[in-house]
C-alpha cells in the first residue's frame, strides 16, 4: 500500500458575477419535487454510452459533437444532460456545463445522477482554481487573459459550497454512499470546519473499504485544531500496519514540526522521502546507509562519479542491488546522462532474477521513459515471463495523453521476439484502425501527439518486408481499408 489517501474522483454557471463577485446558486433539494418522466430511449442510451466512452478515449471534443447532437435531436432524459454537461466539462467549457447540468435540474428536479455529476463538477472547479483545466488528461494552465476574472479564493470557496451542498444532499437522503460521505467530510475539512468534517468522516470509521483513509484524514481535522496527541496516535498506529506508507510518514514530519519535535521531525522527514523514492514492490528497508545510496544518486554528482558508484552497487549490497537499480530508474533524475543507460546494463547482467520486479516497474513507472527502460531490459533478458505483461501494456497507450511520448513497446516487443510481435502488435492495431477520428481541434499540440504515436507505434514495423505485414495483417482479418490505413501509418503514402 504506496497511497492511502482514498484517491477522491476528480470525475453554469448560474451565478452573480463581477471582477470581485462570485457566488454559486445553492439548490434547496427537500422542496423540489421530482417530476415524472419517461426513461431515455434506447437510442438515446446508445448515444450516451458512445459520448462516455469518447470521453474514456480522451476524445473530449468529439465527445462535445456527439452529446450536443444527441441534446438537440431528441427528447431531453436525465442522461442526455448528464452525458452532454460532462463532455464540456471534460473539454474544458465549465460554464457551458454547468449551465446544462442546472437546467436539468430545474427542469427535471432532484434527480440524483444529475445532483452528483453537478456535485463533481463543482468540486473539480474548487480543486483547480480559475486557472487550470484537466482536458483529456492534461492539465493546461490558462494564460492570465484566459483565466476566470474574479478572485481565484473566492471561486474556489464558492464552488466547495455548491460540491458540498450536492454531496451532503446524497449522503443525507441515500443510503450506503460511503464516496458521498467521505467528499463531504473533505469539503468540511477544506473550508476548515474541522468538527463536522469529523462528524462525517466517523461514519466510515466501521467501514473496512474506508477506515484506513478517513482515520488518516480526520489527523489533518487534529492538527488543525493544534490537537496533537490525537493526531500522534492515530498516525503511529497507521505506520505500525504499512510500515512502507511515505504518506503517514510525511503527515508525520508535518506534525513533528508544528508540534516543534525536532528530533523527530528529521527522522520522519528521512523516512518519508526514502519510502517515497522507493517503490512499495521493493524490499528496501529504511537505514541511514540506504537512504545516502539513493540520495547520491538523486543529487548534483559528477554522473562519472554516479556511474562508478553504480559498477560497486552489487558487491555493496548483494540481493538488494537490484531494488536499488530499480530505485534508481524510477526516480527518472538522471535522463540523459548516461546512469540509467548503465543501470539497465547492469539489471541485464543480472539476468532472470530481476524479471518479476522489472515487469512490476513497468506496470507502474511514474515517467513513460522509464516504462521503455524497463521493457527494454525484459526484452534482452528474454525470459518468458516478460513476454505477456508486455503485450498485455500496448491497450494502455490508448489513453495516454497526447503530450506525452507513449513508450517504446512496440519496438521492445520485437526486439524480444520479432516473429510473435508482429502478430500481437497487428492484433492491437486493428482496433486502433477501425474508425477515423473524425473530431477536429485547433488545438495545435493535437497534431504532435499523432507524431508521437507514430513515432514510437508503427515507425518500428518498418523491419518488416511490406508482403510480410500485409500477410499478418489479412490472417488477422484486416479490412481492406485498415490495412491500407496500416500501411500508410507504416511507410507513409506513396508518391
Amino acid at each position: 500500500m504506496k497511497k492511502i489517501f482514498f484517491p477522491i474522483i476528480l470525475c453554469c454557471l448560474h451565478f452573480l458575477i463581477t471582477a470581485q463577485e462570485f457566488e454559486r446558486q445553492i439548490f434547496d433539494y427537500s422542496q423540489m419535487q421530482e417530476k415524472e418522466i419517461a426513461p431515455c430511449s434506447e437510442s438515446v442510451n446508445s448515444g450516451v454510452n458512445q459520448v462516455f466512452q469518447e470521453i474514456g478515449r480522451l476524445r473530449s471534443q468529439h465527445s462535445v459533437l456527439l452529446a450536443e447532437e444527441l441534446f438537440n435531436e431528441n427528447d431531453k432524459c436525465p442522461l442526455s444532460y448528464e452525458a452532454y454537461s460532462w463532455a464540456l466539462f471534460r473539454n474544458g467549457k465549465w460554464m457551458e456545463s454547468v449551465e446544462i447540468i442546472e437546467q436539468g435540474i430545474r427542469e427535471l428536479g432532484p434527480i440524483p445522477e444529475l445532483i452528483l455529476r453537478r456535485g463533481y463538477i463543482s468540486f473539480e472547479m474548487a480543486e483547480l482554481g480559475i486557472g487550470v483545466r484537466n482536458v483529456d488528461g492534461n492539465s493546461v494552465y490558462l494564460p492570465k487573459a484566459k483565466r476566470l476574472d474574479y478572485p481565484d479564493s473566492i471561486f474556489r470557496e464558492q464552488n466547495y459550497l455548491a460540491a458540498l451542498n450536492d454531496f451532503k444532499y446524497i449522503s443525507d437522503t441515500y443510503k450506503e454512499r460511503p464516496k458521498e460521505i467521505m467528499i463531504t467530510g473533505y469539503i468540511y475539512q477544506m473550508i476548515k470546519e474541522y468538527e463536522n468534517s469529523n462528524n462525517y468522516f466517523s461514519k466510515l470509521l466501521d467501514n473496512d473499504n474506508y477506515r484506513n483513509d478517513v482515520a488518516f484524514l480526520i489527523v489533518d481535522n487534529y492538527i488543525g485544531q493544534n490537537q496533537f496527541s490525537k493526531a500522534e496516535k492515530i498516525l503511529l498506529e497507521l505506520e505500525e500496519e504499512f510500515p512502507r506508507n511515505s504518506d503517514i510518514q510525511e503527515k508525520l514530519t508535518k506534525l513533528y514540526k508544528k508540534s516543534g519535535d525536532e528530533e523527530k521531525f528529521e527522522l520522519y522527514k528521512y523516512k518519508s522521502e526514502f519510502n517515497y523514492w522507493v517503490p512499495e514492490y521493493c524490499d528496501l528497508e529504511y537505514s541511514k546507509k540506504n537512504y545516502e545510496t539513493i540520495y547520491y544518486f538523486l543529487g548534483e554528482n559528477k554522473t562519472s562519479d554516479k556511474i562508478q558508484k553504480l559498477n560497486g552497487i552489487r558487491k555493496e549490497h548483494g540481493e538488494k542491488a537490484t531494488d536499488i537499480f530499480i530505485t534508481i530508474l524510477n526516480a527518472h533524475a538522471n535522463h540523459g546522462n548516461g546512469v540509467e543507460e548503465r543501470t539497465e546494463e547492469l539489471l541485464v547482467e543480472m539476468g532472470n532474477s530481476v524479471v518479476p520486479k522489472m515487469i512490476l516497474l513497468m506496470e507502474n513507472a511514474q515517467s513513460t521513459c522509464t516504462t521503455t527502460k524497463a521493457a527494454s531490459v525484459l526484452a534482452e533478458i528474454k525470459d518468458p515471463r516478460g513476454w505477456q505483461p508486455m503485450v498485455d501494456y500496448l491497450p494502455r497507450m490508448e489513453n495516454i495523453p497526447f503530450t506525452l511520448m507513449p513508450p517504446e513497446i512496440p519496438l521492445q516487443l520485437i526486439k524480444f521476439d520479432k516473429e510473435k510481435a508482429l502478430v500481437a502488435i497487428l492484433k492491437w492495431t486493428k482496433g486502433q484502425l477501425g474508425e477515423e477520428d473524425t473530431s477536429s481541434s485547433d488545438n495545435p499540440f493535437q497534431e504532435l501527439g499523432s507524431i508521437f504515436s507514430g513515432t514510437n507505434i508503427y515507425l518500428p514495423l518498418q523491419v518488416y518486408k511490406k508482403k510480410e505485414i500485409q500477410k499478418t495483417a489479412k490472417s488477422l482479418g484486416y479490412t481492406k481499408e485498415q490495412l491500407e490505413r496500416l500501411l500508410v501509418n507504416i511507410f507513409g503514402k506513396e508518391d
